[in-house]
């Protein structure tokens, strides 16, 4: 089966990186529930990147996607 490299842009690097520390700091739990819920969504994402929206905005990249993470009371 083929995989696609995933890549971030530096704005949702960041909100992650930024995510992650707010929920360290409330409870390590959680944050770790929340690392495990983004490692499975990227691996989906890998295997069909078609699966998900096009993002808005950037260059018109019809590969450029959008993931939706499920997860808590507001994704």
């Amino acid at each position: 089966m083929n995989r696609f490299k995933v890549r971030f842009t530096a704005e949702a690097e960041a909100d992650l990186l930024r995510l992650f520390d707010f929920l360290l700091e409330q409870d390590f739990a959680l944050a770790e529930k929340a690392r495990e819920a983004i490692a499975k969504a990227i691996e989906l994402l890998a295997l069909f990147p078609f699966s998900c929206r096009k993002a808005l905005g950037g260059d018109g990249n019809p590969f450029l996607r959008e993931l939706i993470i499920p997860f808590g009371a507001s994704g």
